[in-house]
């Protein structure tokens, strides 16, 4: 089961799976492994192919695991250049693909659904993501515990 959770920039999306990953592995409950999507801004098709394929067989192996995808939006897909379009579809394809050929779960990060091409959302007519949530700002949980605190 794969979870894309979304939020604004300073809600604590990385905070929270940095959370969730530590506590799952010390828990002895899951292997986790975390990778910040940004750091493959710029790099090849082939760079990202390997690196996400090394980290999947790790996790494979590891048994049951959870791969944590932060900042999935990590290219712009609002972009004129049809050659630029084409390399980015190609790339998220090649992510949803790898994604949906293992059984290790994934809970992945984004700032915005329309971020992300639907060539990653859905993958031969199926959704990649069985959950989408989105995580509130910390200001909406600050004005939430306020209200709670002022009705007490």
């Amino acid at each position: 089961m794969n979870l894309l959770l979304i939020s604004e920039n300073g809600s604590g999306r990385t905070n929270f799976i940095k959370f969730l990953a530590q506590n799952l592995f010390s828990n002895e409950c899951f292997f986790s492994s975390k990778i910040d999507c940004f750091e493959w801004k710029g790099k090849s098709l082939e760079t990202i192919e390997k690196q996400l394929d090394e980290i999947i067989e790790i996790c494979e192996t590891r048994m049951p695991s959870i791969l944590f995808l932060d900042n999935l939006n990590f290219l712009n897909i609002n972009m004129e250049d049809e050659d630029r379009k084409k390399f980015i579809d190609k790339v998220y394809s090649r992510i949803a693909f790898r994604l949906d050929s293992t059984k290790i779960h994934c809970i992945a990060t984004t700032r915005s659904l329309y971020q992300l091409p639907e060539s990653l959302l859905t993958i031969d007519g199926r959704r990649l993501f069985h959950e989408i949530s989105e995580i509130p700002t910390m200001k909406e949980v600050s004005l939430f515990l306020k209200l709670i605190h002022n009705n007490q």
